[in-house]
C-alpha cells in the first residue's frame, strides 16, 4: 500500500495565481502521477483559515479529483494554519468537516488528529481518548497489523530551535510512549508530521517519527538538513506490520514501512568522472535545483534513484560480473572494474542526469580472438580475449600485451615482461604466473584454478576479487600488489608480498 503525504504549502485566496498556489498544484499533480492508494494532507494547505482560502483549497482539491477521476481519497489534517486568522478551526470544519478521523485501509489503521493550536488537548481531549481506543481496539484486532498517526505538529522538533513541537511535553512523551507501546506489544506503528519546514526521520522507542516538508512555502532548514520542498510516499507493507521482536532491526526488504522523499527538481546536475582506471575510485557529487533558486545536495534525506548502463549501484563487493563500475551512494564512491564503458544516472523528482564513463585506459586491441581455440601465443601487440575459450596453454612473450574478458583458458598462462596484463571476470583452469610487466597488471574477478606467481612487475599490480584454488605468491612487485578492498579468496598458502591479501 502506497500512501502520499504533503503539507504547509500555505496559500492564500488574494494571491490565486502566487507562485505558492502553483507549487500546489504541482505537488498534487505529481501525487496523481504517482498513483498512490490514499492522498494525507497533514496540514497548512491554507494561509489564514479565511473562508476564502478553504474555497481555492476546495477548488484545487476538485480539480486532483478530476485528475484521478475521484481513484485517490484524501484525508485532510488541520494545522496552525487552518486556524492562523479567525483563531478557531470552525472554518475548517465548515469547508472539510471532522478534525479527528479513525479509519481502516489494507489492514492498517490509520489515526488523524488535530494538533491546530499546538497540543492535543486544546483541539478537545476527546481526541485523546479517540487515539487511546484506537490504539487498544487495532492491538486486539487481528486484521489490523500496523497503525499510521497523523497530525501537523511533531513531538520533537529536529531544527536546533525546537519551536515547531508538540507544545505540552508531557503530551509529547505520552503520545511516544503510547506508541512504543503499541510497538511491544506486537504491531508496528509509524508516526507522521509535518510544520518543521524541513524533511526529516528518525526511530524513537523503535516507532518511526517521519517529518513531511514544506509542499509549496520556501523551507525552514538549509539545504542539506532537509530545507527542500515536495512530498513523501509511504510504503506501507501490512504483511510484515507483525512485530516478534521489537529490538530487531528490519532490513529495507522485510520493513513494515518505507518513505520516499519526492523533491520537487527543475534540473539536476551531476559530476562525475569521465574516465576510471582499474580499482580507482573517485568522488561523485549530484545536486538539484528547486524553486528557482535553491540548490540542494543530493543525499539523506533526498531520495533518488541512481542507475546507469554497466553500473552497478552498491559496493563494488556486491557487484556483478557485468558490471563496468559500480557506485555505491552510501560513499558518494565510484569504482572502476573491468574495462569497459558504461553510464552513470540520477533521477531526482522526475528529472534525470547521466554522464558516460569508460573504465580501464587498456591499449586499443590489435587482435582480437572469440570462439574456440586449441592455444595462444601473443608475440606482439594487444591480443583481446573477449568471450573467448582456449583449450590449451596461453603464452605472452616481452613487449606483448594481453587483455582478456569474460574468457577462459583451459591450461596454463604465462606471461614474462609483457606490456600489460589484464585478466577480468575470466577462468583459468591452470597455474598463472606473471613476471616483469612494464605496464598494469590486473587480474579482477577472476578464478585460477592452479597456483598464481607475481613477480618484478613494475607497473601497477591489482589483485581483485579473484579466488586462487592453489597458492599465491608475489614478490619483488614495485608497487606491491593492491585489492582495492575487494576481498580475494585464496585455498592455498599466501606468502611474500600477497601474505596479507
Amino acid at each position: 500500500m502506497r500512501v502520499a503525504v504533503m503539507s504547509d504549502a500555505q496559500f492564500i485566496a488574494r494571491a490565486p495565481d502566487s507562485d505558492i498556489v502553483q507549487a500546489a498544484r504541482r505537488t498534487l499533480r505529481d501525487i496523481a502521477a504517482a498513483k498512490p492508494d490514499l492522498l494525507v494532507i497533514d496540514g497548512d494547505l491554507v494561509d489564514e483559515a479565511a473562508p476564502a482560502d478553504f474555497a481555492l483549497a476546495r477548488r484545487i482539491l476538485d480539480e486532483f479529483d478530476q485528475l484521478t477521476g475521484h481513484s485517490i481519497p484524501w484525508h485532510y489534517v488541520p494545522g496552525n494554519h487552518e486556524v492562523m486568522g479567525p483563531g478557531t478551526i470552525d472554518n475548517f470544519k465548515a469547508a472539510f468537516g471532522d478534525t479527528t478521523q479513525v479509519f481502516d485501509v489494507k489492514g492498517t489503521r490509520f489515526v488523524t488528529l488535530n494538533s491546530s493550536l499546538g497540543t492535543l488537548r486544546a483541539g478537545g481531549f476527546d481526541q485523546i481518548a479517540t487515539l487511546r481506543t484506537a490504539l487498544d481496539g487495532a492491538a486486539k484486532d487481528p486484521n489490523i497489523t500496523g497503525l499510521l498517526l497523523f497530525e501537523h505538529h511533531p513531538t520533537r522538533d529536529p531544527l536546533p530551535d525546537q519551536g515547531s513541537q508538540l507544545g505540552d511535553r508531557k503530551e509529547a512523551a505520552l503520545v511516544e510512549q503510547w506508541l512504543a507501546d503499541f510497538r511491544t506489544g506486537g504491531k508496528s506503528a509509524a508516526m507522521v508530521t509535518g510544520h518543521v519546514g524541513a524533511f526529516h526521520a528518525q526511530s524513537i522507542d523503535g516507532v518511526p517519527h517521519l517529518i513531511n516538508g514544506n509542499s509549496g512555502k520556501g523551507p525552514a532548514s538549509e539545504p542539506d538538513r532537509g530545507g527542500f520542498t515536495g512530498w513523501t510516499m509511504l510504503g506501507v507493507n501490512p504483511a510484515a506490520g507483525r512485530v516478534s521482536d521489537p529490538y530487531a532491526v528490519a532490513d529495507d526488504a522485510s520493513a513494515w514501512l518505507r518513505a520516499e522523499t519526492r523533491a520537487r527538481a527543475d534540473a539536476v546536475d551531476l559530476k562525475a568522472p569521465t574516465a576510471l582506471g582499474l580499482l580507482e575510485t573517485a568522488p561523485v557529487d549530484a545536486t538539484f535545483r528547486q524553486d528557482g533558486e535553491r540548490t540542494v545536495p543530493v543525499a539523506w534525506p533526498v531520495t533518488a534513484q541512481w542507475g546507469g548502463t554497466g553500473v552497478h549501484i552498491g559496493t563494488a563487493a556486491s557487484a556483478p560480473r557485468t558490471a563496468v563500475a559500480a557506485y555505491d551512494p552510501a560513499t558518494a564512491t565510484l569504482t572502476g572494474l573491468r574495462p569497459g564503458s558504461g553510464t552513470l544516472s540520477v533521477t531526482v523528482g522526475g528529472v534525470k542526469a547521466e554522464q558516460p564513463l569508460t573504465v580501464g585506459a587498456v591499449p586499443a586491441c590489435t587482435t582480437t580472438v572469440r570462439g574456440k581455440h586449441s592455444s595462444l601465443a601473443v608475440t606482439a601487440g594487444v591480443t583481446c580475449l573477449q568471450g573467448a575459450s582456449i583449450d590449451g596453454p596461453v603464452l605472452v612473450q616481452p613487449g606483448a600485451a594481453l587483455v582478456a574478458v569474460d574468457s577462459t583458458v583451459n591450461g596454463p598462462l604465462s606471461a614474462r615482461g609483457a606490456s600489460t596484463l589484464v585478466l577480468s571476470d575470466t577462468t583459468v583452469n591452470g597455474p598463472v604466473a606473471v613476471s616483469g610487466t612494464t605496464g598494469t597488471t590486473a587480474i579482477l574477478r577472476t578464478t585460477v584454478a592452479g597456483p598464481l606467481h607475481a613477480a618484478l612487475n613494475t607497473g601497477a599490480t591489482l589483485l581483485a576479487g579473484t579466488t586462487v584454488r592453489g597458492p599465491l605468491d608475489c614478490s619483488g612487485n614495485k608497487p606491491a600488489p593492491v585489492d582495492g578492498g575487494l576481498e580475494n579468496t585464496v585455498k592455498g598458502p599466501k606468502s611474500g608480498q600477497c601474505s596479507t591479501m
